[in-house]
């Protein structure tokens, strides 16, 4: 087999057809190391394959909200469940630019922990979007690690919190409300000239 030969065998593995192999015993002596290096990369790649569809199929299958990114902060897929708590459809959110939403984090780790120590991540995050929406989430990331051991992705799986954080903050507020009220009836009651006692429904 001749470079060129070699050379279309991995090309057609590239283009998804992993049928073909390049024949090492008619491969000229000084090509025989070159075809076996393209076979063993086109078993690498249909591996690789195999995993993201794995992947894939465990995101998409999921109840979950969930988010393939890569290191560079880019959404690889989601699943329908993401769809929904997002509201966008898959293809509007890979596409999002940073300007149709704002993220913050509220409290937990930051995102690029994942990638840069490599451990789970724990988040909780505020989104807020063009149209006045706004939503909380629990954000917990899963490093997924390639065969050198480096994380090139990582899988992030949301939980919507925003009504438990809402209700918290209008606790919070009731909370301070009756603080002010309660200062304000100890200062009546001590600039009254009139005697006056408070007690309690078992006095």
């Amino acid at each position: 087999m001749t470079v060129k030969e070699i050379t279309k065998v991995l090309e057609e593995a590239l283009m998804g057809n992993y049928s073909v192999r390049v024949n090492v015993d008619e491969a000229e002596d000084e090509l025989k190391e070159l075809a076996e290096t393209v076979n063993t990369a086109i078993e690498f790649i249909i591996d690789s394959k195999r995993t993201c569809d794995n992947v894939s199929m465990m995101i998409q299958q999921n109840p979950y909200p969930m988010m393939l990114l890569d290191r560079n902060f880019m959404p690889i897929d989601v699943n329908a469940a993401y769809e929904k708590l997002m509201g966008y459809s898959k293809d509007q959110i890979l596409t999002m630019l940073a300007s149709d939403y704002k993220s913050r984090r509220i409290s937990g780790d930051n995102t690029e922990t994942l990638f840069t120590a490599g451990h789970n991540t724990e988040t909780l995050v505020e989104i807020d979007f063009k149209d006045g929406r706004k939503l909380f989430v629990e954000q917990r990331g899963v490093p997924l690690r390639d065969s050198d051991g480096n994380v090139e992705m990582g899988l992030f799986v949301f939980k919507n919190v925003t009504n438990e954080v809402i209700e918290k903050e209008e606790i919070t507020k009731q909370l301070e409300q009756i603080k002010v009220l309660q200062g304000r009836s100890e200062v009546i009651v001590q600039e009254n000239p009139m005697p006056i006692l408070l007690c309690d429904k078992n006095f």
